[in-house]
Parts: C-alpha cells; sequence; structure tokens
C-alpha cells in the first residue's frame, strides 16, 4: 500500500497545498525505500556520507526530491 499511500499524498501536496516540491531522507541500506520512491519518479538529489551510526556501522543518507510543478 506504500505505493498508493504516497501517490496520493504527492497529489494532495500539488493540487490542495499547493506545494513545488517534496523532499525525503532515507537511509542508503533501506533497498526497498529506494525503489519504491524511484519507482514514483522521485530523484536522487544529494547524499550525506557516514549521517547515521547503527552499531559499529557509519551508514549515508540518501536525500530525494520530487518536482511537483513541471
Amino acid at each position: 500500500y506504500a505505493f498508493e499511500a504516497i501517490s496520493l499524498f504527492c497529489d494532495y501536496c500539488r493540487e490542495v497545498l499547493s506545494l513545488n516540491n517534496l523532499q525525503c531522507f532515507i537511509h542508503a541500506d533501506n533497498e526497498a525505500s529506494i525503489q519504491l520512491f524511484q519507482k514514483l519518479e522521485w530523484r536522487m538529489i544529494g547524499v550525506r556520507k557516514n549521517w547515521y551510526v547503527y552499531g559499529d556501522n557509519l551508514i549515508d543518507e540518501l536525500a530525494f526530491q520530487l518536482c511537483l510543478k513541471k
């Protein structure tokens, strides 16, 4: 249901709130979320290196953006 929920959220932000852009931030090791947002045509716009600490591991954070006005 995530695809449908995010799609409806994007529509609401575009049509009701009149927003121009949306951003989200995803842990680099979260492949399912990365694939979901790419399928929804969000673009990766940046990487925060070693942003999260998980145990002894450092995990990058990926920044995604969706331009709502074309």
